[in-house]
């Protein structure tokens, strides 16, 4: 009864057969072409994968210089309309190697002109007291305004820089001189 299994009584007892290696007919050298096909696969791999690691990191390199640039631009903006307008041009690093540029003049300036006298608190017509880039930006004046200051629109073009990415702007600030009565006996200067 335990005669006729193809394997012995005993699991553990192993039996080694002879190995017989055949000649394949007909088959010389297939073996060598197949690892070298595959070879060239696998090296194409690599390298389209090796490529797209380059270009995610230099995406990912403009992505933070977009940022950083992008996080300056409301300090550029804040010194432009408290400082920068006084000069005609100039440059400013804001840190982090960002450097600010910038180009400006004076697109207009006016002085009041009240047409309203006997209407107080009525805004005067911004065709009579304003040129058209003021009147542009929607600024008006009220016949109760002191009658001793100067307006004046400052017009900048400004760039923003960092390595090689550059940002062009432009910014119109409006600001107000205040003159000082003097008198000197009993004369106004």
């Amino acid at each position: 009864m335990f005669k006729s299994l193809p394997f012995p009584r005993y699991p553990r007892l192993r039996v080694r057969r002879k190995m017989t290696t055949r000649p394949l007919a007909g088959v010389g050298g297939f073996l060598l072409i197949e690892v070298l096909i595959s070879a060239m696969i696998l090296t194409s791999g690599i390298a389209a994968t090796m490529y797209l690691f380059r270009v995610g990191y230099e995406s990912l390199e403009r992505v933070r210089q977009s940022n950083l640039v992008s996080s300056k631009i409301p300090y550029a903006v804040n010194f432009l309309q408290t400082e920068g307008y006084a000069s005609a041009s100039g440059s400013l690093a804001l840190g982090d190697g960002v450097v600010l540029t910038w180009r400006g003049r004076t697109a207009d300036k006016k002085e009041p002109v009240s047409s309203n006298e006997n209407r107080p608190g009525l805004p005067l017509n911004p065709s009579e007291s304003f040129s058209a880039p003021l009147r542009d930006m929607g600024v008006t004046l009220r016949s109760s305004m002191p009658k001793n200051f100067t307006l004046f629109l400052y017009k900048m073009d400004f760039t923003v820089s960092y390595m090689n990415l550059h940002r062009d702007y432009k910014l119109e600030v409006v600001r107000h001189l205040i003159f000082k009565r003097v008198e000197i006996f009993g004369h106004e200067i």
